[in-house]
């Protein structure tokens, strides 16, 4: 399994989204009354489904897909299966809490 440090994906990052706050105000204009918090939570991040292609793109001539997928994630994904996830994301982060627990210090 690839492994990246946390260090390594936010300089990966920073250098296919370098204009923040630009990004923050475009998508506040284009969602308009959505909670600016739930549009900016994965814009930025590298997600597990997009991994493939942002390791497969070269930091010096980036996929303008790539970045795009990045910087401005998709406004309107939903199935059923991810509106599932989101219902019960809570549950499984207890559940995760309680199981890996007994294996480590102090889990918060």
């Amino acid at each position: 399994m690839l492994k990246i440090s946390a260090k390594e994906k936010g300089l990966y990052c920073d250098q296919l989204c370098p204009d923040a706050k630009r990004r923050y105000f475009e998508k506040i204009a284009c969602f308009g009354n959505v909670d600016p918090y739930e549009i900016t939570k994965w814009s930025g991040r590298i997600t597990a489904s997009a991994m493939h292609a942002v390791l497969a793109t070269s930091l010096d001539t980036p996929a303008h897909s790539v970045v795009n997928r990045v910087c401005y994630p998709e406004k309107t994904f939903s199935t059923v299966q991810t509106r599932w996830g989101v219902e019960h994301e809570e549950d499984a982060r207890k559940a995760y809490t309680e199981i890996t627990a007994s294996n480590h210090r102090k889990l918060q």
